[in-house]
């Protein structure tokens, strides 16, 4: 391996906004990892801890608003494309 893949992390407003961010998505894929040649995105809070409060995440160590997206292979204008979508719904 010559080069590094991108993971790119941003905050939404609330863990709702989270969801329906990952929900909104086509192209990209909800993972429970990074590392595929897929673009995955992943919401920890929601995957790892749903039944956490977000104080109780916030204790942890887990940022409830934070989503990570780890681009894969596809065409980078389909991976902007997907997320803008995803974001103005």
């Amino acid at each position: 391996m010559k080069a590094f893949g991108g993971i790119v992390s941003f905050r939404l407003t609330n863990r709702l906004a989270c969801k329906k961010f990952l929900n909104n998505l086509n192209l990209c894929k909800i993972g429970i990892s990074l590392g595929d040649s897929a673009t995955l995105a992943l919401h920890s809070a929601s995957l790892f801890h749903p039944k956490l409060s977000d104080a109780a995440c916030r204790k942890i160590g887990i940022d409830p608003e934070l989503i990570r997206i780890s681009t894969g292979l596809e065409d980078a204008d389909d991976i902007i494309e997907d997320i803008k979508t995803a974001l103005g719904k």
